[in-house]
């Protein structure tokens, strides 16, 4: 059965929800996709999931911190939106790639979002004319060593994957930053010497320990699992199709100011 567009950001699986984890009561199965109270709701309302991945200092670990998810551990992917955990691995269908900016105020001042670039190149509240021209996108921006030119650029780059869940019948949006762009590059890489859609396939996200000296965090690996069947094909060919024209915002909870050097600062480095 094809999956309808309205359907996409709202239908929630009877195995996942509001990080409850129970199944949907029997008496209720049958309004599984009666969505009653959502009549004023448009696309643009939603937010979209994003697959989070626990870090030491992840605040989803700290008690007291809006977004804590209890029973969560280090090295564990967990939805950032319904507080599901999902474990170490994951099967995916990943549909598309899109890019975002996001600058954050310093955690010293309180943190939060600063400007934001929904594509990554359109400017924000900063830079309007775009983040080509913003000071804040680049390497040498001045802030801390305008003599060598090597500070970090204080706005994030991500690298985004809107995938779809099969096992949960869910959007959800693999973001990659800081030095998880190597690994999206790697992957974008691979899926053009397919020269097929990025649907065609089915892949495994697992967690990797990343070290680099005596620096420890983790990523997220994506591993091809063969070609999805027809009937899936197709499906996952209108999800594209539905999403693409389909205004949502990423879920940013959780994410920081990363505009540091992770072998500099190994306490505070998180890679979500």
């Amino acid at each position: 059965m094809a999956i309808k567009k309205e359907d996409v950001l709202e239908k929630k699986s009877p195995q996942v929800g509001l990080g409850l984890h129970v199944e949907i009561p029997d008496y209720l199965k049958a309004e599984v996709g009666n969505q009653a109270g959502m009549e004023e709701v448009d696309q643009s309302d939603l937010l979209l999931p994003r697959l989070g991945l626990c870090q030491a200092l992840s605040p989803q670990r700290r008690k007291g911190d809006p977004s804590l998810i209890e029973g969560l551990q280090e090295g564990q992917f967990f939805n950032t939106v319904t507080k599901d955990i999902y474990g170490e691995e994951l099967e995916v269908v990943i549909l598309f790639f899109f890019k975002n900016r996001i600058k954050y105020f310093p955690i010293d001042e309180g943190g939060g979002i600063d400007c934001v670039s929904a594509n990554g190149i359109d400017g924000g509240r900063i830079s309007p004319v775009g983040c080509s021209s913003c000071q804040y996108a680049s390497w040498g921006n001045g802030a801390t060593d305008s003599e060598h030119s090597n500070d970090v650029p204080k706005c994030t780059m991500y690298h985004n994957f809107m995938a779809w869940l099969p096992e949960y019948q869910t959007p959800i949006a693999i973001s990659y930053k800081a030095t998880g762009l190597k690994i999206s590059k790697q992957f974008l890489a691979s899926v053009r010497l397919t020269r097929l859609p990025m649907y065609a396939k089915k892949y495994k996200v697992v967690v990797t320990e990343t070290r680099d000296g005596s620096n420890m965090w983790y990523e997220k690996k994506v591993i091809p699992q063969g070609f999805v069947d027809k009937e899936v094909y197709n499906e996952m060919l209108n999800l594209f199709e539905s999403l693409k024209q389909t205004a949502f915002k990423v879920d940013s909870t959780g994410e920081v100011d990363t505009s540091f050097n992770p072998d500099s600062e190994p306490s505070t480095y998180t890679e979500l």
